[in-house]
């Protein structure tokens, strides 16, 4: 079950779904949270890896400011934000979960 999502309405999700068997049905908007299967075990990993290396670059960027005689608030930019993601993917143990 998807949401209505424009990447979800693809043909290549629509073939990725029903290759391994599974029936293919959107639901509308705001019924995710009755519908979806709670997956909070998954989450909580990658929600644990996530915040431990943006608490690294906001270290980094305040300990970097402080030497410089700044007093800087760390900002993620989008490019920061991809590279936080593209760590953590790697680092999930796929086969695992």
């Amino acid at each position: 079950m998807l949401d209505w999502y424009k990447g979800h309405l693809t043909p290549e999700v629509a073939a990725a779904v029903r290759s391994k068997g599974h029936v293919l049905l959107y639901h509308g908007g705001g019924c995710t949270p009755f519908t979806q299967t709670n997956d909070t075990h998954l989450h909580a990993r990658l929600q644990s890896m996530i915040t431990s290396l943006e608490v690294q670059f906001a270290h980094e960027v305040r300990h970097r400011s402080f030497c410089e005689g700044r007093n800087e608030t760390p900002k993620l930019k989008r490019e920061d934000i991809m590279n936080l993601v593209e760590t953590v993917w790697g680092a999930l143990p796929h086969v695992e979960i």
